[in-house]
């Protein structure tokens, strides 16, 4: 019998940020949808989020769309190097499928789609025949010539994520789900599973095929061999991976986790870092912290707090309790230093797995723990730890 995966919720709400006119930290824009990179500049990270898209370098955004909008989907057309773009307008409703030729600074209706206005959440390119464009709303929607007429697609899989379109064919196409990645070969009419374990995102490059996959991580496969995957890198800890873009040389990658946050890659997808990276421990509490992290900690709670690894055991296992991520990207920072130390000393009452720690660490050794944590937190996470995390303006990320 096929195991049911008990995929924890992925997709998070977030409230709506001011319009920025300059630059900022990458905490204050808000919510992230999408990634891909300059066309020409490859330093440069484009980000679609809920206000517009930024552009990202040197470790703080800006906005470059004129307009002020929702951006919900977001791909490069691989030849002329346009923006396709997708989402909500200031004031609400859908705006069908959008271009941009300028690198996003301003963007032109280019069609309503099929019983639109749409809002195309997923939106693919393909590399092979630039004029065939995939869009989600409703269901599948294939155009033929460029995203002005298009036809409905066939059924698409189950608690669907993301699209990618093939390098190799120009009627090919995949898709990452809840349910697994699976694969078309005539423009999405019908679609074989190729990886059965639920399937964050998909990206395509040069002929690589590369993956989340969610108890697996970082998997690649090259196109002409779909079934010979390969692991490269499951370190990321309680965090999966909802968009991911890549270099054209292949060498830089930067995913956008289900908290929002930014991870990058330098070589190939092996080692990953926070972006902006975090700051090494500073004081003498936080280095002593970090120590006793290491040897009581981090078995369960994974290198820097990044939280348990997914496993096919907890993801099988009705009412398993995976160790949550503590470095700032899940919700430690909602709780106060003394509601933390609490949690340290007397256990938690939701799991044994997180047993008391009084008769091992003294209360100074807890305290410095947390201060340790507390150093991978981000200026937001900090200033707004706690009840205020609740606050109008640490709910918009200002």
């Amino acid at each position: 019998m096929k195991p049911k995966y008990l995929l924890p919720s992925l997709l998070l709400s977030f409230a709506l940020t001011p319009l920025m006119t300059k630059a900022e930290p990458i905490e204050n824009i808000g919510h992230i949808h999408n990634l891909t990179f300059a066309g020409e500049n490859q330093q440069t990270l484009i980000l679609g989020a809920h206000i517009g898209l930024f552009s990202y370098e040197q470790n703080s955004a800006k906005q470059i769309s004129k307009e002020s909008f929702d951006v919900m989907g977001l791909s490069r057309e691989p030849v002329s190097g346009a923006l396709y773009a997708s989402g909500h307008p200031a004031k609400g409703g859908n705006l069908g499928l959008l271009r941009s030729d300028d690198e996003g600074k301003t963007f032109r209706s280019i069609s309503k789609g099929i019983n639109g206005p749409v809002d195309f959440h997923q939106l693919a390119v393909s590399s092979v025949d630039p004029k065939i464009v995939y869009g989600v709303h409703d269901g599948l929607q294939v155009s033929a010539d460029g995203g002005i007429n298009w036809k409905e697609g066939g059924k698409l899989p189950p608690k669907l994520l993301q699209l990618a379109a093939s390098d190799i064919k120009p009627n090919k196409l995949f898709a990452a789900s809840e349910q697994g990645l699976f694969v078309s070969d005539n423009n999405g009419d019908s679609w074989q599973r190729i990886l059965s374990y639920p399937t964050t995102s998909v990206l395509v490059n040069k002929g690589s095929i590369f993956a989340f996959v969610v108890g697996k991580g970082l998997v690649v496969a090259e196109e002409a061999e779909e079934m010979q995957w390969r692991e490269i890198n499951n370190t990321f800890g309680s965090q999966v991976l909802l968009d991911f873009a890549i270099t054209a040389d292949g060498h830089r990658l930067v995913g956008l986790s289900q908290y929002g946050a930014l991870l990058e890659s330098v070589d190939q997808g092996r080692n990953w870092q926070s972006l902006p990276a975090k700051p090494l421990p500073v004081t003498v509490q936080e280095k002593n912290g970090q120590i006793i992290f290491q040897t009581n900690c981090q078995s369960c709670h994974g290198i820097a707090g990044v939280g348990e690894t997914y496993s096919t055991e907890g993801l099988t296992t009705k009412g398993y309790i995976f160790a949550p991520a503590l470095n700032g990207s899940a919700h430690a920072w909602h709780h106060t230093d003394d509601q933390l130390l609490k949690t340290i000393m007397e256990g938690s009452p939701r799991t044994s797995k997180m047993p008391a720690w009084k008769a091992t660490l003294s209360k100074d050794d807890a305290l410095d723990a947390i201060a340790y944590l507390k150093s991978l937190w981000g200026e937001t996470q900090k200033r707004c730890q706690g009840p205020k995390h609740m606050d109008r303006a640490c709910i918009g990320g200002k």
